[in-house]
């Protein structure tokens, strides 16, 4: 009996080496099977796959691969970007026409030629233009002033000038459009006796 005993006990070592232990204790186990994936994840590889044996019967340990969304793009490599040039068109310009003017002009003529020449013109003195219920008015500079003349006046038009101050005024014809109408004021030196009485 110890015989039998013996062998029974030396058959369960060898076959306890081969992995194939017969223990009426053990109960049968079923691999576990990984639980799915989360909805819209998907796995590249099966995590069930037999892993490869380094040929002494253990099998080594694989690295399971990372899931990654469906779907999933790998990010397209950065650079400059090709800039595409596009043609803009250019405005029109819309015509703005010159103004309509009247230019006075006031001068002294010191060399009694007629002519207005450099130097002779009046600073600061007062002209204005009117026709009707319109005025306007400004100071000479160099002996010249330019007033405006407003479009709702008609060309041909009479428009009154003055210098308030020298009691001096004049008629004008308004011009047609853009054009330049002169009023011009000529000063005369006085004349004086050679002699005093």
């Amino acid at each position: 009996m110890l015989r039998k005993t013996f062998f029974l006990f030396i058959g369960l070592i060898w076959l306890s080496g081969t992995g194939a232990v017969l223990d009426p204790l053990a109960q049968e186990t079923s691999t576990p099977t990984p639980p799915p994936p989360p909805i819209g994840l998907t796995l590249t590889s099966s995590p069930t796959s037999n892993p490869p044996s380094n040929g002494d019967g253990n099998k080594k340990p694989t690295k399971t691969p990372t899931p990654r969304p469906s779907g999933y793009l790998p990010p397209k490599p950065t650079g400059t970007p090709t800039i595409t040039p596009t043609s803009t068109e250019t405005p029109t310009p819309t015509p703005t026409l010159p103004p309509t003017l009247i230019r006075l002009v006031v001068f002294m003529d010191d060399n009694r030629n007629g002519a207005f020449d450099t130097g002779e013109g009046i600073d600061g003195l007062l002209g204005m233009a009117r026709w009707g219920d319109w005025l306007t008015y400004g100071t000479t500079e160099n002996g010249v002033l330019f007033l405006t003349i407003p479009s709702n006046i008609p060309a041909g038009a009479q428009i009154a000038v003055e210098t308030p101050y020298l009691h001096w005024s004049t008629q004008v014809k308004a011009p047609e459009q853009s054009g330049t109408a002169e009023a011009v004021l000529r000063l005369e030196l006085p004349e004086f006796p050679v002699f005093l009485p």
